[in-house]
């Protein structure tokens, strides 16, 4: 019965007596070897066929070699835009619990990436984060926007009570609601963003007057 071989190079049929093995090594050439239990007493040319299997064994681990190491080479797929972005998320996530910014007296219940705001040439990535406080009688939230160096570092915490951050454009920082922060005089759903953190402006925003989320404007042009 024909016997499957893992390099397509090589094809073994055996049926009943005689018995033959053919070696195809490519689609332009190929070589067909043939033994006969026919005669024993023509020794020569026995020795001449087992010569010839001897050159085609070599052929064929050459083959197989070859053969191998063209599937070792083969290329690995790119990750897809999902796998990058799960990746992403586990980054930024390793990044928040290596700097101890969950604490064992909160329940973490939300934590999300939202944007990124671009501040010069550099991307800081904001994190919108609730938290509920363990062993109190009434469910008490605390809650935070976190805004990350390019590092993935934390730069600046602004808590908040239900404004909550909507989108990034550029250096601002849109939220829901009038935001107000200690520091900062006033109050509005605009946050303008220095490279150290700090809130250059906070305006107050009409929401006809809110830009709507564009893509491109998360990277630095």
């Amino acid at each position: 019965m024909p016997e499957p071989h893992p390099c397509s190079c090589l094809s073994v049929v055996c049926t009943k007596r005689p018995c033959r093995v053919t070696l195809s090594l490519n689609a332009d050439s190929t070589q067909s070897l043939a033994t006969t239990r026919n005669d024993r007493t023509r020794v020569t040319g026995a020795k001449t066929s087992m010569r010839k299997i001897h050159t085609a064994v070599g052929t064929l681990l050459t083959c197989l070699l070859a053969a191998c190491t063209r599937s070792a080479q083969t290329p690995v797929a790119a990750p897809t835009a999902e796998h990058q972005v799960i990746a992403g998320r586990r980054v930024l996530l390793e990044a928040l619990q290596a700097q101890q910014l969950f604490t064992a007296e909160r329940l973490v219940v939300h934590v999300a990436h939202v944007c990124n705001l671009v501040i010069g040439k550099a991307v800081f990535p904001v994190v919108d984060l609730q938290e509920l406080v363990k062993g109190v009688a009434v469910p008490r939230g605390v809650n935070a926007i976190l805004v990350l160096n390019p590092n993935l570092r934390l730069l600046r915490r602004i808590e908040y009570a239900t404004e909550r951050p909507l989108f990034c454009r550029d250096n601002r920082l849109y939220v829901w609601g009038d935001l107000t922060i200690d520091g900062v005089i006033g109050e509005g759903n605009e946050l303008t963003l220095g490279l150290n953190g700090e809130i250059t402006k906070l305006s107050q925003i009409e929401a006809n007057d809110v830009p709507a989320p564009a893509v491109g404007h998360e990277r630095p042009r």
